[in-house]
């Protein structure tokens, strides 16, 4: 068996700051919430490096342990995150992860899964479909409100809200790729431009080619 070395592990997921957090004062209980508290604080001290013994004299926590609770922190969650320090909440039960497929590429590999997983986290994070509907379409509320959006400012916004969205953390979709679903992003736009073709026209053009495409009102008999 390997020995468990935080060398190992992606630096990203080292940054405990970044980490699904817990509200301590929502542990009721005296106890468990000083147990949370130490084991959270032993974890701190052992990803800063710390040296054992201070580890244990000011949480009372060994070295030893304070591993057993990292990993614990480090485990995939049911939400596709890490436990972070839900993992060292006491009497809390690790749920079983089903793993799904991580889409990954390499240089000159097949895209062929990419739609999939764009869409996947599409339907997951209804933010970031509107975020690409109301840039592409340049309408928020019914106004127009920016022009045309090149598709790489797009995809930094897309990005922007991915990393508030703590996608970033264990480096999930579409992180764990190496055009961050560029590609993906592409093909989604020219899509809603198709199906949206007069109201994407507005957009790049202005209000006055869709006033020029309104249909004639009825006329009065004389």
């Amino acid at each position: 068996m390997l020995r468990f070395s935080l060398e190992t592990i992606d630096p990203i997921l080292l940054d405990w700051e970044r980490w699904p957090h817990v509200d301590e004062e929502a542990i009721k209980d005296p106890k468990r919430r000083e147990q949370f508290v130490s084991r959270s604080r032993a974890v701190k001290l052992l990803l800063q490096q710390a040296t054992r013994s201070r580890i244990l004299s000011e949480t009372g926590i060994s070295g030893r342990r304070a591993i057993h609770w990292v990993k614990r922190c480090l485990t995939p969650h049911p939400d596709g995150r890490i436990y972070g320090f839900r993992g060292v909440i006491p009497m809390t039960r690790l749920t079983p992860y089903r793993r799904r497929a991580n889409v990954k590429f390499t240089p000159g590999a097949s895209h062929s899964g990419a739609a999939g997983a764009f869409m996947q986290l599409l339907r997951a994070f209804p933010k970031l479909d509107q975020l690409i509907h109301d840039q592409v379409l340049n309408l928020t509320k019914g106004k127009l409100y920016e022009t045309k959006i090149p598709i790489k400012a797009l995809h930094k916004r897309l990005i922007r809200l991915c990393r508030e969205l703590n996608l970033d953390v264990g480096m999930q979709y579409p992180f764990n790729t190496d055009d961050m679903a560029y590609v993906s992003l592409s093909k989604y736009v020219k899509r809603i431009v198709k199906e949206n073709a007069a109201r994407a026209a507005a957009a790049r053009h202005g209000w006055a080619l869709q006033k020029n495409c309104k249909p004639e009102t009825d006329r009065q008999d004389p």
